[in-house]
């Protein structure tokens, strides 16, 4: 420490006052003092306070106090579990299915079979022939301005001696035919009903499994719509009654003078028998 002298002036008498400075040094080591002995203050989020909660209550949750019960026996604390189940759901495992038993022990064992959703029913577009109360038609065509429509009549009717050759003992079927042509160039309504009565006979006897080999009460009718983009639709509906006759079927349909089609070489493109 160095001691310097100060001159004051009072009086006129000349006084030396000593004085102390502090070194630099010395200044340092009272910080550093003060820093020590204050500890610093740490800021604490909120996410550390949660966090620091959660960690005590599962603590207290795992050492649990253990309640006595009346024999004086402690119960053991329960624990919960840590992991929480996943909130995504899980896909089923499908089981395969087994049928096979163990046969060795003579013992059987019931396999557990889990069962699949059916599945949707697969529609077949089959062919369709009305033979009975059961039977179900297509739905015809609406009936517009520009369609031209033609029938064998207002009344059923049979060719000519077949009424009288029928079997005694067979009762008569009455049986239900359509057909869906579409024809380009024209429509030759006569040889369309040939086919179709044709394929009505061929029905008969292959789905109804009855020895049919005629046909009674028969009547036809036809519906013609377009030219559209120069094609034609046909719609024929052919009624009748399947029996057994000593004569032969004449193979053709009745009143052909009723149909009328339309002029021109018929091509033949499509055709869906319902």
């Amino acid at each position: 420490m160095s001691i310097f002298r100060q001159r004051t002036r009072s009086g006129g008498v000349k006084t030396d006052k000593p004085t102390i400075a502090h070194p630099a040094s010395s200044t340092a080591e009272e910080a550093s003092d003060r820093d020590t002995s204050t500890p610093a203050k740490t800021k604490l989020r909120f996410a550390d306070v949660a966090s620091m909660f959660i960690r005590l209550r599962r603590f207290s949750l795992r050492a649990g106090v253990r309640a006595p019960s009346k024999d004086g026996v402690e119960e053991p604390a329960t624990e919960e579990a840590d992991t929480e189940e996943p909130k995504t759901p899980t896909k089923p495992s499908v089981a395969k299915e087994s049928s096979y038993a163990s046969l060795g022990n003579g013992h059987s064992s019931s396999p557990t079979v889990i069962s699949s959703p059916p599945t949707s029913p697969i529609r077949s577009k089959a062919r369709k022939l009305s033979g009975g109360p059961y039977a179900r038609s297509p739905k015809p065509l609406k009936a517009k301005p520009h369609h031209l429509v033609f029938s064998s009549g207002d009344e059923p009717s049979t060719h000519a001696g077949i009424s009288e050759a029928i079997e005694q003992g067979f009762d008569p079927l009455p049986v239900e035919y359509w057909d869906t042509f579409e024809c380009a160039g024209g429509v030759n309504l006569v040889t369309l009903l040939r086919a179709t009565r044709s394929s009505l006979m061929e029905h008969v006897s292959q789905n109804l499994h009855i020895p049919a080999n005629a046909l009674v009460q028969e009547q036809w009718q036809a519906t013609i719509c377009g030219p559209k983009h120069g094609i034609y639709r046909v719609q024929i509906r052919y009624t009748g009654a399947a029996t057994r006759s000593s004569k032969p079927d004449p193979r053709r349909p009745v009143a052909l003078d009723q149909a009328k089609g339309i002029p021109g070489l018929m091509t033949i493109l499509k055709r869906n028998e319902v």
